[in-house]
């Protein structure tokens, strides 16, 4: 509450900051071996396939049987959180 009491009368405006060099904040698009990738829920919720968005085609990483069948079978998923260690 102190640094409230003693505002100046006087507003001055603040010192511009120098411009200080980021670099590339984006370098790892840059990298050719850097791709999204994605999962497909098949088999009613039985079967996750992971991919991987390679050009030119999309390559099939893996395929693993999960349980998340209850979340597909009452109707209520629009989307799943799917979490997969590497």
């Amino acid at each position: 509450m102190i640094r409230y009491e003693d505002v100046p009368n006087e507003w001055e405006p603040p010192e511009p900051q120098p411009y200080v060099e980021q670099g590339n904040l984006h370098y790892y698009m840059l990298d050719p071996d850097a791709y999204d990738q994605y999962c497909i829920v098949t088999g009613g919720g039985s079967n996750v396939q992971i991919w991987q968005n390679s050009a030119p085609d999309p390559t099939k990483l893996e395929e693993r049987a999960v349980s998340i069948s209850l979340a597909i079978d009452k109707g209520y998923a629009t989307f799943i959180i799917l979490m997969v260690p590497p």
